[in-house]
């Protein structure tokens, strides 16, 4: 679940199903879910589904959704860098 939270009250002010319900797995350095956040944009990582899911944090839209050949572990970015061409 990706949560918004208001920034002065801490209040839940949208919950998104990203990913199906996940718990920690003893071993800590399985894969999990990480979410990292660039601009308006959330990126997910689901290592369950393999993928990674972009969402548009301001209007809770699924942005797009990619599918990888092994579960996603981490996840970063570089500002002004674009995979589109």
């Amino acid at each position: 679940m990706l949560r918004t939270l208001d920034p002065n009250t801490g209040a839940i002010v949208r919950e998104l199903k990203v990913t199906e319900p996940w718990t920690e797995d003893a071993n800590w350095q399985e894969p999990r879910p990480a979410v990292f956040t660039m601009g308006s944009t959330a990126y997910v990582t689901d290592p369950a589904a393999k993928a990674i899911v972009a969402i548009d944090v301001p209007t809770g839209k699924e942005l797009r959704r990619g599918t990888l050949e092994h579960a996603p572990d981490e996840v970063s970015g570089v500002p002004g860098v674009s995979a589109a061409h």
